[in-house]
Parts: structure tokens; sequence; C-alpha cells
């Protein structure tokens, strides 16, 4: 297995535990009557499920038992923007450019997830998840994603 396989491997249990702690978060806004928190917490977790199903989908392309090898060391350490960076100098020089180019999608939607997260709770809020990068456009789906160029119906609206 490669460095870039065993980072993208790191990429899928981190966004997976990343997505399961904030679709808890949503869970809590909503009984304790924070809807706007709830929304938001839904988007982060939708978005970073977006991220993990890339980075399994892609695993299992190159082979179908990187996945299973790699859950035996695997760590839920949370991946920000700037871990990612060495993700995908490590794939570039690797010449996996799949990859590279995978990673470099998330980490864009990464910032743009560090940046939705510090939204004030209190302030409502809609939110649009592309299912192709996971980015997250507030108040209404845009024309194409920004990071991946996807069409606007391959937004979601976050309830």
């Amino acid at each position: 297995m490669t460095q870039s396989e065993r980072n993208l491997s790191a990429l899928y249990f981190s966004k997976t535990a990343e997505s399961a702690k904030n679709s808890q978060l949503a869970k809590e806004a909503t009984q304790s009557e924070q809807p706007n928190a709830a929304t938001l917490h839904a988007a982060l977790s939708q978005g970073q499920a977006v991220h993990a199903e890339k980075a399994r989908i892609l695993l299992l392309t190159i082979d179908e038992n990187t996945l299973d090898e790699s859950q035996q060391g695997s760590e839920t350490t949370e991946l920000d923007a700037k871990m990612i960076q060495p993700m995908i100098m490590t794939a570039a020089t690797e010449r996996m450019s799949v990859i590279e180019v995978t990673l470099i999608q998330i980490m864009k939607a990464c910032m743009n997830h560090e940046s939705i997260a510090k939204t004030s709770p209190d302030t409502a809020h809609s939110y649009y998840v592309c299912q192709i990068c996971g980015f997250i456009a507030t108040n209404e789906a845009p024309d194409r994603c920004p990071i991946c160029r996807a069409a606007t119906e391959q937004f979601d609206s976050v309830d």
C-alpha cells in the first residue's frame, strides 16, 4: 500500500467519525430546541459524509482489500485543511493523480466547512450540500459548485 493510499484511508476514517459526531450534535441541538445549530451540524455532517464516501469509493477502486487492511490500524484524528496539504504533496510525488485531485477538492471543501462552522448558531441559514465534493452553500445553491463545477441539481437541501 502506498503512502497516498494510507493517507486516503486515514481521511476516510476521520471524515466518517467527524460526520457521526456532527450528526450526534445535530440530534442534541434538535432535542434542546436549537434548530439553527441543528441545521448547521446536519450540513457539516452531510458534507463530511460526502468526503468519506469519495475516499471509500476511491480506495475500493484502487484495491478492494485496501480498506479492510487499513481498518486494522485506523486512527480517527480530525483532519483539517492544513493537515490535508501534505497528503496532496505525497500523492503528487507518488504520481497518484486521482488521489491528488480528490484530496484537493476535499481540502477546499474542508476550508469551506471550517468557515461554515464559525457561523453563529443563533442565526438562521439554509444550507445546500454538493453531493459530488461536499461543498456547503449558504442560503441558496449556486448555479455551479465553486469547487467541482457540479450543477445546482447536485446540491441537496439540509432540513
